[in-house]
């Protein structure tokens, strides 16, 4: 889990499990716990910059409706792939990007200040600004390292408004 200090960089609450990166057969089953007990709702004094974020993400709802993880190269900095594809990180990347927040270029920096860091099992010999932040475990590694990432948990009410789950 990835927990951000809301006065930086606030998130979105988002499951980006691999099965959401992945093409897969629908797997339809009754949640263990019922929504309203696992997504808690945004407090009236929630900061505008979370709630940009939670709006850009619900917007894409019904938008984004085609997988494709194809290596596509983008503008930098705010480059994307057509709005109604993407993968499951993208739709990450379009709503922080509703908060002023670019992910391609802070990914991109970061990873050419700190490669060592990061992720090698793409074979790339230095970072790419045309496909690093698309990858889930990318995206991992930059929370981890600006100390925005907290252990898994398995009690739903552990999460909040502006967690991030991979």
């Amino acid at each position: 889990m990835i927990r951000v200090n809301r006065s930086a960089h606030l998130l979105l609450i988002c499951v980006l499990a691999a099965s959401g990166c992945h093409r897969r057969a629908p797997v339809t089953r009754k949640p263990a716990v019922p929504p309203s007990a696992v997504v808690k709702p945004l407090p009236d004094n929630a900061p505008p910059q979370l709630k940009q974020m939670l709006a850009g993400a619900i917007a894409q709802a019904g938008v984004t409706t085609s997988y494709d993880p194809s290596y596509v190269t983008l503008d930098y900095p705010g480059g994307d792939v057509p709005e109604k594809t993407g993968v499951c990180s993208d739709v990450v990347v379009r709503a922080f990007r509703k908060a002023g927040i670019d992910l391609q270029k802070e990914i991109h920096e970061d990873m050419t200040a700190a490669r060592s860091d990061y992720p090698t099992k793409w074979g790339a010999i230095g970072p790419d600004s045309n496909i690093d932040h698309r990858r889930v475990l990318n995206l991992m590694a930059y929370f981890r390292r600006h100390g925005k990432s907290l252990p898994i948990s398995s009690n739903p009410t552990d999460y909040q408004p502006g967690d991030i789950v991979a």
